[in-house]
């Protein structure tokens, strides 16, 4: 009990001395590098989950099939379709094709990062959340890996 509020005490300090010595533009990824770092102590993050994240995954010229809308490009599906090849997210391609209506919403919504995720995406964490939006919406990213940190 006394180690935990000492390692909270510890990172939070850590946080609010480094931060004041960066620029404004250059905390959002201090605080995401250390929420990264967090998340690999804890276990909770698969590497080729943040591989995932920082390259969308590398397109070697395979073809995905059909795209299953208008509003799908050729580069969201491609995304899609190799976010199934982490070990967490194989379902995602099944639940994202029976909610197609529910993310054409959030790929239409001005602030998809407050968007809230069909109910049955209970596999989805913080952090595979941000996967799918780099994937459907990469403009939106910024907002939310903010999100993200402050959650």
């Amino acid at each position: 009990m006394r180690l935990g509020h000492l390692n909270v005490e510890f990172l939070d300090l850590l946080f609010r001395q480094v931060c004041i010595s960066l620029f404004e533009k250059d905390k959002l990824i201090f605080s995401l590098m250390l929420g990264i770092k967090l998340l690999q102590l804890n276990k909770e993050l698969d590497p080729a989950e943040m591989t995932q994240l920082l390259t969308g995954g590398v397109a070697l010229g395979e073809s995905y099939g059909e795209i299953p809308a208008d509003w799908i490009t050729e580069k969201i599906w491609g995304e899609l379709n190799r976010i199934t090849k982490l070990n967490s997210m194989k379902t995602f391609l099944s639940h994202f094709m029976n909610n197609i209506d529910e993310y054409k919403k959030m790929y239409a919504h001005s602030n998809p990062d407050l968007w809230d995720f069909p109910e049955s995406a209970t596999f989805l964490n913080g952090w595979r959340k941000l996967i799918i939006m780099r994937a459907i919406r990469p403009d939106k990213l910024v907002p939310s890996v903010s999100r993200f940190i402050v959650n």
